[in-house]
């Protein structure tokens, strides 16, 4: 298995840190979702579920931990995703609305 990228490392850290040991018992399904889809792509779909539902506190703030980890790496493409939607008055996954500031 290849070694993590420094976006999918720091995902990890976050959510080991948020979970804890209740991460291989309470919440095996996160568990599961992130070595089924790995880590970027699971935070970038948990980030893309939120714009559209209103997230209990506890994965609002892992996906406020989410945003600041692609913010820090931009190799991930997602911060530029964001700024191409939003140049085209589109909502961009972070809660931004056209014609509305970031």
């Amino acid at each position: 298995m290849p070694a993590l990228t420094p976006a999918a490392s720091a995902i990890v850290a976050s959510i080991v840190r948020r979970y804890g040991p209740e991460l291989f018992s309470t919440h095996t399904k996160v568990l599961r979702n992130l070595v089924h889809f790995g880590p970027v792509r699971y935070a970038q779909i948990v980030l893309g579920l939120m714009e559209d539902v209103a997230a209990r506190a506890e994965i609002a703030a892992l996906g406020a931990e989410f945003e600041r980890i692609f913010e820090r790496h931009p190799s991930t493409g997602y911060a530029a995703a964001r700024l191409a939607l939003r140049a085209m008055g589109l909502p961009a996954g972070d809660g931004s609305r056209p014609d509305s500031p970031g």
